[in-house]
C-alpha cells in the first residue's frame, strides 16, 4: 500500500498543479451555466420552481434570520403556524450561512448561481487532490478530479438546484484524511482528528444523507484496517488512535447540539422522512452503470417537476463503459496492490448497496433500511461512493501502465508513449463529455415574480399568512421563490420537501397539491376533500389571505392548473368573491368565513369545463 514511485518532479509541483486544476475547473463551471453568467445571474438561473426555488429559499432564510433575529434552523415563514425544522431539509446551511452577507448584498439568485457554479469545482479539486496519494502524474490527478467533479451525479442536481447532492467536496475529503490517518501520517494525529471533524460537521449542515453514505462505507474501511493493525508498531497504534479518537470528539462537541435538533427540536421530522414515500425502491441496476438513459421515474420526475428545460439529463448513475473497464481491469492487474484491492471491495459493496431491492433477498440495504435515519436513505446515492473508488483505481492503473510503458519502451518516440497515455485518459473521460455534451450548457429561465408580489407583498408584514396558488405541495415551490426574492415580508402556509408531504399533511394538502399540480383530472371537493376540511385548514393554518396570480408569465413548471379553474375553487371554498388588483386575485379573509354555499360548489365542475375562459366569465358563471 505504498505510494508509487514519484517522477522526480511531481511532489515540488502539486502546488503548480492544485491551482492550475482550480483554474481549469473553475473556467468548465462558467461554461457549464454559460447561459446564466452571459445574462443577468442576479436574475436568472435554472430556474424560479421546483427544488431551485426551495434552494432559493434557503439562500434568503439565514441572511434574514440574521438580520431580524430570527433561529437559523427553525422557521414558521413556511408551513405555518408549525413551520419547518431546516436540519430535516435539504437547506445546505454549511454554503448558505457562510454566503450570507453576500445574499443579503446581492440576493439569493446571484449568491445561488455562485454555489452551484462553485460547487463542482470544489467536487473536483477535492477529487483530485485526494488523487495525488495514490498516483504519481499531476495529469492523471487532474483528470481523475475533473471525472469526479463533472460526473452525471453531480452535473445531474446541479442542473435543477439541489445543492445538497451537487456540492460533493465532502467525500473525498473524508477518505483524504482517512488515508493520512491510517496510510501515510503525514499529519499530526491531534490536527488530522481535527480536521477530520471539521469535515464532518461542514458535510452534516450539506447533506445528512451524503454524510451517512460517506460513514457506512468509511466504517466498512477503517474496521478491518483497525484489526490489521493489532500487530503493528506501538507508535502506529497510538497515531492512529489518538486521531480517530481525536476526531470521535470533535464531531461530537461540534454536532450534539445539531444532532438533537435534528432529531428532537422544533418541527422535527419522525420515522422516514419523506413519510408514506417508498424511496428504497429508488435504487439503480447494474445497466444504468453503463447505460446513460434514465429510467422511467426519473423521466416523468424531470419533465413534470424538474426545473431543467433542456435535453434530458443522463441517468445519475452513469460511469460509463470505458471507466467500468478500466477499473474491472485494474482490479485484475493490481490485484497484489492493496490500494486497490481495497478501493475494489469498497466500490463493490456501495455498487449492490446502490441496487434497487424490490424486496428481493439478495439486495443489502434490505437488512439496513428501517433503521433509524438509513430509512431516508436513497440508495442510489451510494454511487458517490462507487463512482470515486472506480475514478481512484482507473487513474492508479493508468498511472501505472504509463509507467511501465516508460521503463519497457525507452527507445520508442517519445510521442507515441504520451500518445498511449493520452488515449487511457480519454477514455476514462468519453463516457462523460458524450452523455453530457447534449445537454451543455444548462438551460437558464429568469426567476418569474409576479406583479402582486413585487409591489403590493413587499408592503406586507410578517402577520399575514398567505396561500399561494400553486400551492409548494404540489411540487411547483415557485412561491417559496417569489416569497425569498421579495424580502420575507410575508408567511405561507404551505410547504414543500418532506414536511409538506401529503401523508404528513392530511387530506387538506393534499388536496391542494393535486388542485397545483395539473396531471390528471381536476379534483372535486367533495369526500374527505369537502369544503368543509378545506375552511378547517385555512383555520387552522391561520391564513390571512390566498392569492391567485395571473399565470401566463410563469414557466411551464411554476404554473398550476389554469387561472380561471383555481379562482373557481377558492370561490367554492371561501364563498366569496375575490379582488382583482396587481394581476392577481385575492381574498382577504373575515373570521368567520360565510357560510358555505353548495351552490358554489357545485359550480366549479360546469364553470370550468372543458376548459375554464376568463377569470371574469368564471366569475359570472359562479355568481350567476
Amino acid at each position: 500500500m505504498d505510494v508509487p514511485p514519484t517522477d522526480g518532479t511531481w511532489p515540488g509541483r502539486r502546488g503548480k498543479t492544485v491551482v492550475l486544476a482550480l483554474a481549469l475547473y473553475l473556467v468548465l463551471a462558467v461554461a457549464l451555466w454559460w447561459n446564466v453568467w452571459s445574462a443577468n445571474p442576479t436574475q436568472m438561473t435554472s430556474c424560479g420552481c421546483g427544488d431551485a426555488a426551495r434552494t432559493l429559499w434557503f439562500f434568503e432564510w439565514p441572511a434574514y434570520a440574521l438580520t431580524h433575529g430570527h433561529a437559523m434552523v427553525w422557521s414558521n415563514w413556511l408551513n405555518h403556524p408549525v413551520g419547518i425544522n431546516l436540519l430535516n431539509d435539504a437547506s445546505v446551511l454549511g454554503v448558505t450561512l457562510p454566503m450570507a452577507p453576500l445574499t443579503l448584498a446581492l440576493g439569493p439568485v446571484l449568491a445561488m448561481n455562485l454555489a452551484l457554479t462553485a460547487a463542482p469545482v470544489a467536487s473536483a479539486l477535492a477529487m483530485c487532490v485526494l488523487c495525488q496519494r495514490f498516483v504519481s502524474r499531476s495529469t492523471i490527478a487532474v483528470l481523475v478530479g475533473l471525472a469526479f467533479g463533472f460526473s452525471p451525479f453531480l452535473i445531474d442536481p446541479v442542473a435543477v438546484g439541489q445543492l445538497n447532492l451537487a456540492f460533493l467536496a465532502g467525500p473525498p475529503l473524508i477518505a483524504l484524511l482517512l488515508e493520512d490517518i491510517l496510510r501515510t501520517r503525514r499529519l499530526r494525529p491531534v490536527v488530522a482528528g481535527v480536521l477530520l471533524a471539521g469535515v464532518v460537521a461542514l458535510q452534516f449542515f450539506v447533506s445528512v444523507e451524503i454524510l451517512l453514505i460517506t460513514a457506512l462505507c468509511a466504517t466498512a474501511v477503517v474496521v478491518p484496517l483497525a484489526l490489521v493493525m493489532r500487530g503493528a508498531d506501538r507508535s502506529v497504534r497510538r497515531h492512529v488512535c489518538v486521531a480517530l479518537g481525536t476526531a470521535a470528539g470533535a464531531s461530537v462537541a461540534l454536532l450534539a447540539v445539531p444532532l438533537w435538533l435534528y432529531a428532537a427540536g422544533r418541527a422535527h421530522l419522525t420515522g422516514p422522512i419523506w413519510s408514506g414515500a417508498q424511496i428504497w425502491l429508488l435504487g439503480t441496476t447494474p445497466g444504468s452503470l453503463v447505460s446513460s438513459i434514465g429510467s422511467s421515474f426519473e423521466m416523468s420526475i424531470q419533465h413534470t417537476f424538474g426545473s431543467h428545460r433542456g435535453h434530458l439529463l443522463p441517468s445519475s448513475s452513469y460511469l460509463g463503459v470505458s471507466v467500468v473497464i478500466i477499473a474491472l481491469g485494474g482490479l485484475l492487474l493490481r490485484r497484489r496492490d492493496g490500494v486497490v484491492q481495497l478501493l475494489g471491495a469498497v466500490g463493490l459493496a456501495s455498487a449492490l448497496a446502490a441496487m434497487t431491492p424490490l424486496d428481493q433477498p439478495w439486495a443489502p440495504w434490505r437488512l439496513l433500511r428501517h433503521l433509524p435515519m438509513l430509512d431516508n436513505v436513497v440508495e442510489s446515492r451510494f454511487i458517490v461512493v462507487t463512482l470515486l473508488c472506480a475514478l481512484l483505481i482507473a487513474g492508479r492503473t493508468i498511472d501505472g501502465l504509463w509507467s511501465a510503458a516508460l521503463l519497457r519502451w525507452r527507445r520508442a518516440p517519445r510521442w507515441s508513449r504520451g500518445l498511449a497515455g493520452a488515449l487511457a485518459i480519454v477514455a476514462m473521460l468519453l463516457p462523460n463529455v458524450l452523455v453530457l455534451a447534449p445537454v451543455l450548457p444548462l438551460s437558464a429561465n429568469p426567476v418569474a415574480t409576479p406583479l402582486w408580489f413585487r409591489t403590493v407583498g413587499t408592503t406586507l408584514r410578517p402577520t399575514q399568512v398567505l396561500l399561494v396558488y400553486p400551492d409548494p405541495a404540489s411540487g411547483r415551490q415557485a412561491s417559496q421563490a417569489w416569497q425569498a426574492t421579495t424580502g420575507m415580508h410575508w408567511k405561507q402556509a404551505g410547504v414543500g420537501g418532506p414536511a409538506g408531504s401529503a401523508a404528513r399533511g392530511g387530506p387538506a394538502v393534499a388536496a391542494l397539491a393535486a388542485a397545483g399540480t395539473p396531471l390528471g383530472p381536476a379534483p372535486v371537493l367533495a369526500g374527505a376533500t369537502s369544503v368543509a376540511a378545506m375552511r378547517s385548514a385555512l383555520r387552522s393554518w391561520g391564513v390571512t389571505m390566498i392569492v391567485v396570480p395571473n399565470q401566463h408569465h410563469l414557466g411551464v413548471n411554476a404554473a398550476g392548473r389554469p387561472t380561471g379553474w383555481a379562482v373557481a375553487y377558492f370561490t367554492a371554498i371561501t364563498a366569496s368573491r375575490p379582488t382583482h388588483e396587481a394581476d392577481a386575485w385575492v381574498w382577504r379573509l373575515q373570521r368567520p368565513l360565510p357560510p358555505p354555499s353548495s351552490q358554489l360548489t357545485a359550480r366549479v365542475t360546469p364553470c370550468t369545463s372543458p376548459a375554464p375562459g376568463t377569470v371574469d366569465e368564471v366569475l359570472a358563471c359562479m355568481w350567476r
